[in-house]
């Protein structure tokens, strides 16, 4: 497991909330320093720092919370391939923050994270596939939470088979 995956799982939990499915990203609390000289990185083309601070912006920690300007470093590193971010900005499109709602961005987003293995990002698209589309046991649901199922990820284990009690 890398180090950004494992900062990533371990806060999780805490935005469930915020919209459908789980906000992935690290946190550290940085001094003023360090926020300019990851503001520097970004600037100059650093993924990392660029996600890093779209999960500063997003949460309002050392700088001012701002949606719009966390979806701006977000996307940044997203089209960069972090899937982490990618998997972030869906999100973002996903509950409308710091962008107008568009699920159908938010999907495009959550299969570019899944094509990367995010598992996260797998459950997201099999959950959307049911709940948005209202797709029973479609075959392509099945597959993204069996993939995210295979990482160990306790929600994939679980909808398949929800999935089929319920018919």
């Amino acid at each position: 497991m890398t180090a950004r995956h494992a900062r990533t799982v371990a806060l999780a939990a805490i935005l469930i909330t915020l919209a459908p499915g789980v906000w992935v990203h690290a946190r550290q609390e940085l001094t003023p320093a360090a926020v300019a000289e990851t503001h520097a990185r970004a600037g100059h083309g650093d993924a990392d720092a660029q996600y890093e601070l779209g999960i500063m912006y997003a949460e309002g920690r050392d700088v001012p919370q701002n949606d719009a300007v966390a979806f701006a470093w977000y996307r940044q590193a997203a089209e960069q391939g972090v899937a982490e971010a990618q998997f972030n900005v869906g999100l973002m499109y996903s509950a409308g923050r710091g962008v107008p709602r568009d699920e159908a961005e938010a999907v495009t987003w959550y299969q570019k994270a899944a094509g990367q293995g995010l598992a996260e990002a797998q459950v997201n698209l099999g959950n959307h596939l049911v709940n948005e589309r209202h797709i029973s046991m479609s075959a392509e649901a099945v597959k993204w939470y069996r993939k995210a199922a295979e990482q160990g990820h306790a929600e994939a284990q679980v909808n398949p088979g929800a999935m089929h009690a319920n018919g």
